[in-house]
Order: C-alpha cells, then structure tokens, then sequence
C-alpha cells in the first residue's frame, strides 16, 4: 500500500521484458535500450515488445486493445507492420524491409495472467493498438494458490552444531 499506484503495471511490463530478454539474448537475440524496449532477432527482422492488454486478451473473445495509449515508437512500428505487406509483392525489394514487431500483450485479473503474442496492423486516434494481422494466445497461468498437499519424508532426527565464531 505505499507503493506508487502505477508500479504494479509497471513492474509487470519491466519483469516481463527482463525474462523475455534473459531467455532470448543467450539464443542471439539483442535487447536495445529506450523507448518501448525491444528485443531483435539475431537476422534483425522480428522485435518483440512487451504490452498490457485488456480483458480481451489471450482469449477467443473479441479482440484485444492495448491498455494504454502508445507513443511514436510503438506508432512506427505498426506503420512498418503495414508497410511489410507490400513487400511481398515486390521481388526482391530495392531496399530491406523494416523489422515485423511482435507485442507480448499480458491481462491479469483477480484469477490468472493472460498473454499473447500478436503482431499489431492499426492504432486508433487515442494511441491504442486495436487490431491485429496475427495473434498467438497462451494458456492462462493460474495465480491463485492450489491445495496441493506438500509432503515431507521424516528421515529421523537432524543434529546441528553450533559454535561462536572464533574471533
């Protein structure tokens, strides 16, 4: 109760953007700093960013938004999405194509953490992503304790020595 109120949001996306990057960067990956802090593949042509999303996300139900609206960074990139359609068409391209980027979009409620991995196609006029050209839901994770019953082997007694420590 004396944290700031936003740090709970925050130190979701910032935890979750440090396992993301933990896991990828022994695999090659590159984790760049600023902005909304994305992680690159090694040929440099997938990011994947880290975004909280509303109720919708990591279900069939409806499409998900972003919960917040994003800045220019996060703009760009879904504008490169876009942009990458077009890309197909032409063989082989004058210049190299941007980079796709991928949202990790995570929703947690009262029961579970739901997550995604979807690639944005459009932002709204208030900055929200809200629609998506590919979406990847996971299993939710269960955050409520189980009554799985935690049972310990007696092996008989257990002798600990103790001393003062020599000065």
């Amino acid at each position: 109760e004396l944290d700031p109120p936003t740090r709970a949001g925050y130190s979701a996306w910032a935890e979750t953007t440090r396992a993301i990057r933990e896991g990828l960067v022994v695999k090659g990956w590159q984790a760049l700093p600023g902005g909304s802090c994305p992680t690159v593949s090694p040929d440099g042509k997938v990011r994947i960013i880290v975004q909280t999303g509303d109720e919708a996300t990591g279900t069939q139900c409806g499409t998900p938004h972003s919960k917040n609206p994003k800045g220019p960074a996060v703009e760009l990139a879904v504008a490169n999405n876009n942009q990458l359609l077009l890309w197909e068409d032409e063989f082989p391209p004058k210049d190299p194509p941007p980079a796709e980027t991928w949202v990790l979009l995570m929703s947690r409620d009262s029961d579970q953490v739901r997550f995604e991995l979807s690639l944005p196609s459009r932002i709204d006029g208030d900055g929200r992503i809200v629609e998506w050209k590919h979406r990847i839901p996971f299993a939710p994770i269960n955050t409520q304790p189980t009554n799985a019953v935690l049972r310990v082997e007696d092996t008989g007694e257990i002798e600990i020595d103790v001393r003062k420590k020599k000065a």
